[in-house]
């Protein structure tokens, strides 16, 4: 298991959430965890697009949801930290910023 969220497929999503996060199932092939990896990277990349835009509130959802595609993505926790001490949320940045050091103990800027 390499922290992929609990969520459906691309191939097998329910009826509620628009990006498959209904509490579907766990992927398991191959296929499955690049495109969770793939979604992790697009929400990760659209959070700094709109943290950079001035949007920290929904940089911080996008982080979060690139979280939910790959619980064990260091740069979301990291970039995740940021948007939230940017807004003055310190402890919960603190968490995040210890997920990105024991995900990735080496992360160069945690």
């Amino acid at each position: 298991e390499m922290g992929f969220g609990n969520h459906t497929t691309r191939g097998s999503r329910g009826t509620g959430d628009p990006h498959g996060r209904d509490g579907g199932t766990v992927p398991t092939t191959v296929e499955e965890q690049q495109w969770c990896l793939d979604q992790a990277h697009y929400y990760c990349n659209r959070g700094n697009a709109l943290e950079e835009a001035g949007k920290v509130d929904a940089a911080i959802r996008a982080y979060r949801a690139a979280i939910t595609y790959h619980a064990e993505y260091p740069d979301a926790h990291y970039n995740l930290g940021i948007a939230l001490k940017n807004r003055g949320h310190v402890a919960e940045a603190i968490r995040e910023y210890r997920k990105t050091v024991e995900l990735k103990p080496d992360h160069a800027d945690a």
